[in-house]
């Protein structure tokens, strides 16, 4: 039993880094262009609406950072149960 919980803690740690690599990955090319792709309405720019690029760029900052944090802490809430004796 303590090794599907092993298991299934390196599986949700596992994608939740995968996870924040995707969204890093993804907040560098949002700055190296210089615009948000916005899907169902206008596109963000940098030079016509600075404010509200960078705001959204913190949140999805402060998001990336969050999910990093949970994934540290699964990875090592399993760390420490197979270690226990």
């Amino acid at each position: 039993m303590k090794w599907k919980k092993a298991v299934s803690g390196l599986l949700a740690g596992g994608l939740l880094s995968w996870c924040v690599f995707q969204g890093v990955r993804g907040l560098f090319q949002i700055l190296e262009q210089g615009w948000i792709r916005n899907r169902r309405g206008p596109d963000i720019d940098v030079r016509e609406n600075p404010l509200v690029f960078w705001a959204l760029n913190g949140f999805f900052g402060l998001s990336i950072l969050l999910a990093a944090g949970l994934a540290v802490i699964c990875l090592y809430s399993v760390l420490q149960s197979l270690t226990r004796k």
